[in-house]
């Protein structure tokens, strides 16, 4: 029998400690996942340079990209038989997939070759990144010395290098928002950016916030302004690097827009290529036709049939296309690579 004294010292076992040091860790973690963070819109984070954008939707219901997201889950749970994996597949398709993923263009500082942001809001559990800092930057830039920064309050990674390749070199987690961008520049112009403000007499004004209202109500939808000829810009830079002429009408295209919803059975969108000079939308609408053909020979091989139709119509080459049993194609794509 155990004297009191003996069992008043029960607080010094380490046996007692560990439980509870395990309960504290849970309780931070849930705590840091639930209490909210800043609520950033992220039309609030393009900065005003941008000139091009996408937007990929994944957290509708019902229609649009559900039931391509539970078509690949039930294949997976299908495949894998254990319980930790078949765990995990779950919980990757219920919590860890992002909610939208928007990718923005802006003008380098050479006005030749883009800057990319991307900018992705995902559920609360992104802020276990922050959990984990150390281990999120290493893999973001494999395994480099990297910085930081404060702007306006926000912490900024980033790692200092002019090799002349694309690649995430900055990011910052804000609530429940990943942005990734190219260069710490545009990182900064991204957080420092007020989109309502006027952007001059001399420039014509910005489309992308107002846009970017509606475009939730796509799976995807993508925008590219060639007012002041940044599309062009960047058609010369890929034709000179690559000895390719994707576009070469873009000088006629003042903006390109277009839209892809996802219904049971069958994907459908659309792509208006509006034109300064309607003498040109002949040359512009082969172009568009040489581009359809190119994306037909491409997912022909994944047995994804694209049906289209590219039309002339007043100042503008529109092309509607359709995409059907897509869900069925691309599980039978999976099939054929798994074997």
């Amino acid at each position: 029998m155990r004297s009191r004294s003996e069992s008043t010292m029960w607080y010094r076992d380490w046996k007692f400690w560990i439980p509870v040091a395990a309960a504290l860790i849970a309780v931070f973690v849930c705590i840091m996942l639930l209490v909210g963070g800043k609520a950033v819109p992220a039309r609030s984070l393009v900065p005003d340079s941008a000139f091009a954008f996408v937007t990929v939707n994944l957290h509708e219901k019902g229609q649009g990209v559900r039931p391509a997201l539970d078509s690949m889950e039930a294949w997976m749970l299908q495949k894998e038989h254990g319980r930790l994996k078949r765990f995990a597949i779950k919980r990757a398709f219920s919590s860890f997939l992002p909610e939208q993923i928007i990718a923005v263009a802006a003008p380098g500082e050479d006005q030749t070759k883009p800057e990319i942001l991307l900018i992705v809001r995902m559920g609360c559990v992104i802020r276990l990144a922050k959990l984990f800092h150390g281990q999120v930057a290493r893999v973001f830039f494999s395994g480099k010395d990297y910085e930081e920064e404060k702007i306006q309050g926000d912490r900024v990674t980033y790692i200092e290098t002019r090799d002349g390749r694309m690649g995430v070199r900055a990011y910052a987690i804000i609530g429940n928002t990943l942005i990734a961008g190219s260069s710490y520049t545009v990182l900064e112009d991204a957080l420092t950016s007020d989109s309502v403000k006027s952007t001059g007499e001399t420039q014509p004004p910005n489309l992308i916030p107002m846009l970017l209202r509606s475009s939730d109500r796509h799976t995807l939808f993508i925008f590219a302004d060639n007012r002041v000829r940044n599309l062009s810009r960047l058609e010369v830079y890929i034709e000179e690097r690559y000895a390719f002429a994707l576009f070469p009408t873009m000088d006629a295209v003042e903006i390109i827009y277009g839209q892809m919803s996802l219904i049971p059975g069958e994907a459908l969108g659309s792509a208006a290529f509006l034109c300064n000079d309607v003498g040109r939308l002949r040359e512009v609408y082969s172009d568009v036709k040489y581009i359809y053909g190119v994306m037909r020979r491409v997912l022909r091989p994944s047995n994804i049939d694209m049906e289209g139709e590219i039309r002339i119509l007043e100042s503008r080459v529109q092309f509607d296309f359709r995409v059907p049993g897509y869900i069925e194609a691309m599980l039978n794509y999976l099939e054929e690579e798994g074997d």
